[in-house]
């Protein structure tokens, strides 16, 4: 994968893309896929652990100060995550939500991915590096909040995962 497609497929690919294959790996060593476990922490346990890993990941960071296509990227990102979460369980109806704003918003999308790949070019710069900060200090209360939806969606919904990942990184991230 390119690095130029990280900020726009970072959060999708771990929420939808990694646990598809994980599943496909299992599958071909003819292991059964892991079933989620129960929680063991209450909920406020939970979420006290989700707000201190999320100061420890965006330490320094003010979103507010994100550069405009950083924020115009996340925006996209947590709109096509909220298609997503607003639709399941119905995985139809979820993927063409995400499709449909992914395809409307298809020119903004390609040109922050082609601002992106000039900034990715050399990914230890302090302009990529920051860019990265800022996507994750803007992206992951959304994460937090969706991670139940968009672990159902790519355990449930795993052609549905395959066709959304492969528009979203193939056609939508060159």
């Amino acid at each position: 994968m390119k690095i130029a497609k990280i900020e726009l497929l970072a959060v999708l690919m771990l929420l939808v893309a990694f646990p598809v294959l994980a599943q496909q790996a299992d599958k071909a060593k003819g292991k059964a896929a892991p079933q989620p476990q129960p929680a063991t922490m209450s909920a406020e346990e939970q979420a006290a652990a989700q707000k201190a890993a999320l100061q420890m990941m965006t330490k320094g960071v003010d979103p507010a100060k994100a550069p405009a296509d950083v924020k115009k990227m996340a925006m996209h990102v947590k709109a096509i995550m909220t298609a997503i979460a607003k639709n399941m369980p119905d995985c139809q109806e979820a993927v063409a939500a995400a499709t449909a704003y992914a395809s409307k918003h298809k020119a903004e999308i390609d040109a922050l991915n082609a601002r992106f790949k000039e900034i990715q070019k050399d990914p230890k710069s302090n302009k990529a590096m920051e860019y990265g900060r800022y996507m994750m200090a803007l992206l992951m209360p959304s994460m937090m909040e969706m991670q139940e939806a968009m672990t159902q969606f790519s355990q449930k919904c795993t052609e549905q995962a395959k066709q959304l990942s492969k528009l979203l990184g193939g056609k939508m991230g060159q």
